[in-house]
Parts: structure tokens; sequence; C-alpha cells
């Protein structure tokens, strides 16, 4: 769910431009480990830094050095990145001016062909720490002038009995805590671990039918409350994989159920949507989303069901040059309302437009401008809008 905030979303922007003259990056081990350093700088207008009904407008300046790397063989590959912003702001950097940080790194092997007899295996791990701010879009958390911290690790295997009939198992652990968390509005943390299995046939050379299961436990962390421990489980049914050369997808549906012991239980349909069509060589459009239980972040002993949907698309108009545009939509609903209610059931809306050039190999620049609106279906004192705008420059090799 996390990713390295806006500064990263303008990276991927760049690198969809990329693909006439972008960064070819530095070459070791006879080519086989590929190191792409960047350097990028840019300007924002938030309209609400605040994230509140009645907040007020800051500038922003950043900087964001970071490098992704890629390795691999015939047999397996690794790949990963690490990454640093720090962020100032014009009229409040005492208080929120901070620095943000993380990595991931992920490994996968295989024994055999795609659609083949055989094994794979896979492992990740990432971390971030990420100052206090608040976007859908940029996937930086709640916000409310937090900074927070998350770790995450998940691994699987999957075994292949023929070109038809597999099946695999999964697991995760991971953590998430919010720092300079008491006061005002305080935020809860969590940490959770996870299970799965899934089976699936091929009933078609492009399409899977699979059958999933999963369980997880979490446990809010700081609340103070008693017997703060849940359980969730979800059982799904979908088809996935490959519809043509352009397109992929997985699609599956089914039921989720959430036990807390201190509140109680809820169950509901849930869903899980990836899909990616690359229309041309130049056009592309992906489609995603998911519905989940979690504990609250802002009530003490609660917990939450999100939904959620995001739409994006990116076009390459000429050498170097693309735009790219995402909406996204989220509905957390209060499950349990805890201790000491903040809030209810919220919706946040969310759009974003972007154009990125790509001069050559070294240099690159980027505008996005974004909005978004949040409200609440039990009273409007917390509802806001906001919208954003950014400009930068890359600097890559």
């Amino acid at each position: 769910m996390n990713k390295a905030g806006i500064s990263l979303i303008a990276v991927s922007a760049v690198t969809l431009g990329a693909q006439a003259a972008g960064p070819q990056g530095l070459r070791f081990f006879g080519g086989k480990l590929t190191v792409k350093p960047y350097v990028s700088a840019s300007y924002t207008y938030d309209s609400n830094i605040d994230t509140t009904k009645h907040g007020s407008s800051d500038s922003t300046y950043s900087i964001n050095p970071g490098a992704s790397f890629q390795m691999g063989a015939d047999r397996w590959s690794l790949g990963g990145g690490v990454w640093y912003r720090y962020r100032a702001y014009d009229h409040r950097n005492s208080t929120m001016g901070n620095d943000s940080y993380g990595e991931n790194i992920s490994w996968s092997w295989a024994n055999s062909e795609v659609d083949a007899r055989g094994w794979s295996l896979f492992l990740g791990q990432t971390y971030t720490h990420t100052m206090q701010a608040d976007s859908l879009n940029s996937g930086e958390g709640r916000g409310v002038w937090r900074d927070r911290e998350v770790m995450g690790v998940n691994g699987g295997v999957e075994r292949r009995f023929s070109s038809r009939l597999h099946a695999g198992v999964t697991g995760s652990y991971s953590w998430m805590d919010y720092k300079n968390s008491a006061g005002y509005a305080p935020l809860y943390g969590y940490d959770s671990y996870s299970v799965g299995a899934s089976a699936g046939v091929m009933i078609s050379p492009l399409t899977d039918f699979s059958l999933s299961g999963s369980w997880g436990h979490y446990r809010q962390k700081g609340s103070g409350v008693a017997h703060n421990s849940s359980q969730s489980y979800s059982i799904h049914a979908g088809i996935g994989t490959r519809a043509t050369k352009r397109i992929t997808y997985n699609l599956s549906a089914g039921m989720s159920g959430y036990e807390s012991n201190h509140s109680g239980s809820d169950h509901s349909f849930s869903y899980n949507i990836s899909a990616n069509w690359r229309l041309t060589d130049r056009w592309n459009m992906s489609l995603s989303g998911s519905s989940y239980y979690r504990p609250s972040e802002t009530n003490r002993g609660g917990a939450d069901k999100n939904w959620t949907v995001s739409y994006g698309t990116s076009y390459l108009l000429g050498e170097g040059l693309s735009v790219n545009a995402n909406v996204a939509w989220r509905y957390k609903e209060s499950i349990y309302s805890g201790v000491g209610n903040y809030g209810g059931d919220e919706n946040i809306v969310s759009f974003r437009l972007g154009a990125s050039y790509t001069f050559n190999r070294w240099l690159s620049t980027y505008a996005n401008v974004g909005w978004e609106e949040e409200w609440y279906e039990h009273g409007g004192s917390r509802d806001y809008d906001r919208y954003r705008f950014e400009v930068g420059m890359m600097f890559h090799y």
C-alpha cells in the first residue's frame, strides 16, 4: 500500500516519457547489474497544507536523490532501490519540515519456463519513513501533521504441476508506527501478519480460473485498549493472466470477514482488481482496486473496511514527451467506532494530471497538478478539499 510519495510519482512519469532517450544506468559484472541513480528538485504549491476544512496554503521545495538497481541471470532476478527526500516549507518549516527516506528489495527465482511444470519463489522487503503529509495520490498516509514508519516483508512459493494446474502459498509481516502521535487527534499504528493459499487451472491458453483464501492477524499499537487484537479472512474466486499479448488482468471476488477481540465481528463482499491494457506502443491504461479490513488509525479499538478503485492512463506524444492522468476513490467504512470516536465513514476522491519531457539520458523535467476532496457521511466539520501544483527537474544517468 505504500510508495515513496509525490516525488516518486514524478519519477514514474519520467520513466513513462523516457522510452526514447531515457537513462541507461551504470552497468557492472558484464551487464548483469544495472544501477540507475537520479536526483530531482521540485517546487509544490499546496492549497490546504493542514488537510482540514479551513486549512491554509503553503509552498514547499524538495530535493530527492535516489537509485534503483536490477540484477539477474537465467533463473533469478534481484531488484530494488533507495531514496531520500527533504521538503522545506515556506511558512511551516519549523513544525513540518522534515526528511523522508526508504528502501525496497525483491528477489525471484524459477526453475522452469513460463506456464511450464516447476517451482517459483519470491521474497520482498520494504521500509519507508514518510514525513507528515497526506494525499491519496501520493500514498503518504493519514497525515494530520504526523510522520510515520512502515516496514514489510513478504514471500511466496508456487508449484506448477503441469502447464494447466498450479498452486501456491504466501506469507507477509508488516508494521506501521505514527511518530509524534499524542495530543490532538492521536493516530494509531498496527502490526500484522498474514498467510494465504491459492490454486488455479488454465481453462484456455490465455485464461486461468483460481480459488484463493487468506487469514491475517492485527494488533493496534498505542491505543491502550485491552484485548485489541483482531483477525481477518477472505475467500475469493476469480479469473486472470493474459487476455491478449497487450492485455493482462486479475479479477477476483468473494467474501471477507473481520473479528475483533474487543468489539465484535463483521463480514461483507470483497474484491481485488488488477488490469493493464497496452492499446498501442504509445498508449497504456491500467485499473486497480481492492477491499480490505484494517484496525482504525483514528479510533482506539476501532476497525475500518476500505474500498478502493483507481484508473490511470499514459500516452507518449513524441520523442521523450508523455502525459498521464489518474483518478482514484477510497471509501473508509467505520466497522467499530471504538473509544473516543473521531470522524466516521469517509470518502476521498482525487485526480491528477501530469506531463514529463526527457531531454536526453541525463535530464528530464515534469509537472503535475492534483485535486483531492474528502467528506464524511456523518457530519461535515472535517470535510476538506485541496489542490497541488508541482514542477520539477530530474538529473539521471
